[in-house]
């Protein structure tokens, strides 16, 4: 009888590693010490891709901020086209850099995971374009 109250206890115990599992991102584009070209004078459209791991991509948003000399600006949503294992999308980010680029995935406007991107990202000067 001690025998199957171990038993029941020892799989009561490992029952909830068995479900275990943690929702990953990871971003692959920009890459690190990646230049964007500028559209304006005022800034450019940095590519943001990535790759999903255990996320619903029907209940995700993708969300992205830029961090410059140590200070993070305000998370703001991608317009991202998600798939099963992917996102894709696009953020305006001002002239200048090194930005360092943190994203992070919701799931029902709660974080599910959250990461860094490109720790070194640019926005450029366009060709002909000259600084003053």
């Amino acid at each position: 009888m001690n025998d199957n109250k171990l038993l029941i206890v020892a799989a009561l115990l490992l029952a909830p590693v068995a479900v275990l599992h943690a929702a990953t991102h990871t971003v692959v584009e920009p890459l690190d010490y990646q230049v964007i070209q500028r559209s304006s004078r005022a800034g450019g459209t940095v590519r943001v891709r990535g790759t999903l791991a255990d996320l619903d991509a029907g209940r995700a948003t993708v969300e992205a901020r830029i961090v410059a000399d140590g200070k993070a600006g305000p998370w703001r949503r991608v317009d991202a086209k998600l798939a099963k294992d992917s996102f894709e999308g696009a953020l305006e980010v001002p002239a200048g850099g090194w930005y360092r680029l943190e994203v992070r995935v919701l799931m029902d406007d709660a974080v599910a995971v959250e990461a860094g991107g490109a720790l070194h990202a640019g926005v450029g000067y366009g060709a002909g374009a000259r600084s003053t």
